[in-house]
């Protein structure tokens, strides 16, 4: 194991090996789609995966890529989990930086209201709707 990983240099490697996305998680009783943030970055480093998860907390998981014979493991933190994450690597994000943004505005829409799903309103879920739209967006730019 590589140990704890600074901010400046997960930054980086997230730049380069990360993503942010907003996911359907399921579908509410209303039609409306209940709406996640995942963060995650993969490489085919175990160890550096692993310091993300010591550093950072979250879940490692491994895949046998269909086209490749290696293995790769695929960090990930999930919903207001990533919120110290995304405020570390900020400061530090040159690529991913809006995306980072994004990701933290997407939280503090579902922070207060963390443990009553149902009190969304349609205006919180339009605004997520939009962050997510933006997101996917960027994301297929890199």
């Amino acid at each position: 194991m590589m140990g704890k990983l600074t901010a400046q240099y997960t930054a980086g490697l997230f730049d380069g090996e990360g993503s942010v996305s907003i996911v359907v998680r399921n579908y509410r009783k209303d039609n409306r789609p209940f709406y996640s943030l995942a963060i995650q970055l993969t490489n085919t480093h175990y160890g550096i995966v692993e310091s993300l998860k010591e550093t950072w907390s979250g879940h490692v998981y491994s895949e046998h890529h269909k086209n490749r014979q290696r293995m790769y493991y695929k960090w990930m933190l999930l919903g207001k989990n990533g919120l110290s994450f995304l405020e570390a690597v900020l400061p530090f994000s040159i690529i991913k930086q809006r995306q980072v943004n994004i990701g933290i505005e997407f939280i503090s829409t579902i922070l207060p209201k963390i443990g009553s799903r149902g009190a969304r309103t349609n205006e919180m879920h339009q605004n997520q709707t939009k962050l997510r739209e933006e997101l996917m967006a960027l994301n297929e730019k890199y």
